[in-house]
């Protein structure tokens, strides 16, 4: 990764809005210049890295118990806080190569007609691809400078300063076709003034100002749909943490690529830990695929204003005086089901989160803050635990190892936080185990309603182990809550007063497992609870005349993934510290589908997104492992400028055992693409094989969307003609005479698919599987 130092001469590109595309260019080849060898990854070892986090971190805290830091001038002496404004000038856009020529001015006339709303949710989403470089910032700055995170979403302020325009040039955004708007994003952080220069010694200087330099992809949107790997950075994550809906928080340009995909072995703090892994850098993938523009994220200290920190805290009215874990209901409500085939040896089953074969997993956003007014340290954590910790206050992490809270996993190959977090879902589980009240304060009815016996179908539970605690995101704005924390590595763990511990969706086992639910479509309540077992110490630790933490066995006895008892911490609890201990918001539930039939949110097209489709027949059988041909055609014109941008289609793996399609998303699609109408289009694909005895292949489905959000295809209304139905309009699935119609296979642990499955032969002359001959503009 870069050294802060090495791109210091960039920083002469002034901080005002680049609207010359002379400097765009001007800023592209200072990047450019900028970047080391390897991508600009040169990382110590493992090791070295988590003792250097270490002693970091110990620095952060001596500085933080000292009376005052020297860095802090007499200016701001009397200021309750500090200010930093943040500040990107940059360019967003959609990128038209892939739009067939025919449909590319309406295209454009469509979204040049959108509000200013489109626009500033693109520039949002660009943004977002900032997040993983602050977080991590240390990695960019010699490990002397810790983070400056983005604030809340609310305190961002984004302003267009031009109109959508259409640039096609090679000499911007790398020659690609591109229509797009400038833009500038404003934001403030108010922090405490002692905290500032662990983030940057520039910041105690009135007006003093840095920079983190940054190469975006112009069109933001599908980030691992459109760039592969190369530009996920999986450090500091679980292997197997990316998916198609949460690409933009590992964005990384300083990415590597693997010289030997074949025989590389992922080393400790590398971009790619997960395989396949891609053999390109990220700065050669996003200029051929997307197009770049070269911008600075600018930090500037401002004098303290009463009414501009009036205006952009977030606070608490009375947090507690101790360190307060609380999970955030909101982030909960993030949440989507997904199609996941477990095999033998996956740590997830290992670790209880699912079972074998194709499982329906609803996955959320676990996001706990430090609502209190004292750090949640636990110190320095790792599977050879050394000396005890010397930080003031701190918990003896050794204590926390040799008590069983921590315990090694062979198979993850770090340490696991035991009994971390529960998460119930379905009917009855909506109850705070704390409390035995439900989401609206009512008693609940049954004795144990958050404790359902396995043979109850109506609800799913999970467990969650932590992988480890970190500070993540900076969630409160205020003068009390700090600029930075030490706890960025899960060598040394807690959780930073106003910082919060995230676990995305896609991290493996945040997620309930659905399979086996047995419930009528509809919104059901996904809680999350933290700290159920008391092994976090909300409150003051217990200790014995040598200062060392007492602990206690827990009762019932808890017991380890290895089978040990664990012990908890002694702790005098803040009064009532259990109510906040838990979240919950609503889960939509179906009996089969993932979260690409649900609706999309907000504006999108492409074949690349994971919205809006509708499954138009699940159950198709083909030889497995045979090449499957196809034509896709649609005909006819609505005359409705959306809906005649035309349609997209997706192919996906069936399951003889669930007996239903595995509504994938793009990245695990056999098979995808657009068309216009009046056009016909050629796919291919190889016929799904055997993935174990109940599961031999040979079956797959067909998914179909408009390509523009907001048109409607409508639903099944008779599959057996073949007929779709969407407002008194037809649409017609009409197999050529080439297509036999028979019974599916019987898979050999005797579980049936539907009668109704439509095989194809395969074919070296082209299959004509669908016709679309009307589209209705809702």
């Amino acid at each position: 990764r870069l050294s802060f130092t090495d791109t210091a001469p960039c920083g002469i590109i002034p901080p005002s809005m680049v609207l010359s595309r002379l400097l765009v260019l001007l800023a592209l080849a200072c990047v450019a210049t900028a970047r080391g060898p390897n991508g600009g990854r040169n990382l110590p070892s493992e090791s070295e890295i988590n003792e250097i986090g270490y002693q970091r971190a110990l620095r952060s805290q001596q500085r933080k118990f000292s009376e005052r830091s020297p860095q802090i001038g007499s200016w701001d002496s009397a200021d309750p806080g500090a200010i930093i404004e943040m500040r990107m000038n940059s360019t967003v856009g959609v990128v038209l190569d892939n739009v067939p020529q025919e449909m590319r001015q309406s295209l454009i006339a469509y979204l040049s007609a959108q509000g200013t709303e489109y626009w500033l949710d693109r520039a949002r989403r660009q943004i977002d691809l900032t997040w993983y470089k602050l977080v991590w910032r240390m990695y960019w700055t010699d490990f002397e400078e810790l983070q400056i995170g983005l604030p809340p979403k609310s305190l961002w302020n984004v302003n267009l300063v031009s109109t959508p325009t259409v640039f096609q040039d090679e000499a911007l955004f790398d020659g690609h076709h591109v229509l797009a708007v400038d833009y500038v994003f404003t934001a403030y952080l108010l922090t405490s003034k002692e905290s500032v220069p662990d983030s940057s010694a520039a910041l105690t200087e009135r007006w003093g100002s840095t920079f983190m330099d940054y190469v975006l992809p112009v069109d933001p949107d599908y980030p691992l749909q459109r760039l592969g790997k190369a530009c996920m950075d999986e450090a500091e994550f679980p292997p197997g943490s990316m998916d198609t809906m949460n690409g933009h928080s590992f964005y990384d340009y300083d990415c590597a690529g693997v010289a030997d995909p074949d025989t590389y072995v992922p080393e400790a703090y590398a971009c790619h830990i997960t395989a396949p892994f891609p053999s390109e850098d990220c700065a050669t993938v996003v200029p051929e695929v997307v197009g770049t523009v070269p911008t600075n994220m600018y930090f500037t200290r401002l004098p303290f204003d009463n009414d501009l920190a009036d205006s952009v805290r977030i606070e608490l009215d009375q947090p507690s005086d101790n360190a307060d874990i609380a999970p955030q209901a909101e982030r909960v409500g993030k949440n989507r089901i997904t199609y996941t085939y477990m095999t033998e040896g996956a740590c997830s089953i290992e670790e209880g989160c699912s079972g074998l074969g194709w499982r329906r997993l609803l996955r959320f956003d676990g996001t706990s803050v430090n609502v209190g007014s004292a750090t949640m340290h636990i110190g320095r954590v790792t599977s050879m635990s050394g000396s005890p910790d010397p930080s003031p206050g701190a918990t003896d992490a050794l204590d926390m190892v040799q008590n069983h809270v921590y315990e090694f996993s062979e198979c993850h190959q770090h340490m696991h936080f035991q009994h971390y977090s529960s998460y119930h879902y379905g009917t009855g589980m909506d109850c705070n185990p704390f409390t035995n009240l439900n989401s609206v304060g009512q008693a609940c009815s049954a004795a144990d309603p958050c404790s359902e016996s396995d043979t109850d179908h109506s609800c799913s539970l999970g467990t969650k182990l932590a992988w480890c605690l970190e500070s993540i995101n900076r969630e409160l704005n205020s003068e009390r809550i700090p600029l930075n924390s030490p706890y960025w590595l899960c060598a040394y763990q807690g959780i930073t007063v106003g910082w919060a511990d995230e676990y995305i969706a896609g991290i493996p086992c945040q997620w309930v497992d659905v399979t086996d639910i047995e419930l009528p479509a509809g919104d059901y309540p996904l809680s999350f609870t933290t700290n159920q077992q008391g092994l976090l110490c909300e409150g003051d630790l217990l200790r014995n005349e040598t200062g060392s933490v007492i602990f206690e066995p827990t009762t019932p006895p808890l017991l380890s993934q290895k089978g040990f008892q664990i012990n908890r911490p002694l702790c005098n609890y803040t009064k009532d510290y259990q109510k906040n201990d838990f979240a919950v918001a609503n889960a939509k539930y179906s009996p089969s589908g993932s979260f690409i039939n649900d609706a999309c949110t907000s504006l999108s097209h492409s074949f690349e997104r994971d919205c809006g489709w509708i499954e138009w027949h699940p159950l198709l059988t083909c030889e497995a492992g045979e090449t499957v041909s196809f034509n896709v055609s649609a005909f006819a014109k609505t005359g409705s400028a959306a809906a005649d941008l035309g349609l997209v289609y997706r192919v996906c793996e069936s399951s003889h055992v669930l007996k239903q399609g595995t509504a994938c998303s793009h990245t695990d699609a056999l098979a995808y693409g657009q068309l216009v109408h009046g056009a016909s289009v050629a796919s291919t694909f190889t016929c799904p094989t055997a993935r174990a005895d109940d599961e031999p292949g040979g079956l797959f489905s067909l998914y179909v969307a408009p390509y523009m959000s907001g048109v409607t295809l409508g639903s099944p209304a008779n599959i057996a003609t073949g007929y779709y139905v969407s407002d008194g309009e037809r649409i017609s699935f009409n197999p050529t005479t080439t297509t036999s119609t028979t019974r599916a296979p019987t898979s050999t642990t005797g579980s049936n698919v539907q009668n109704d499955a439509i095989h194809v032969q395969p074919l070296i002359s082209m299959v004509t599987m669908l016709i679309v001959s009307v589209l209705s503009f809702m």
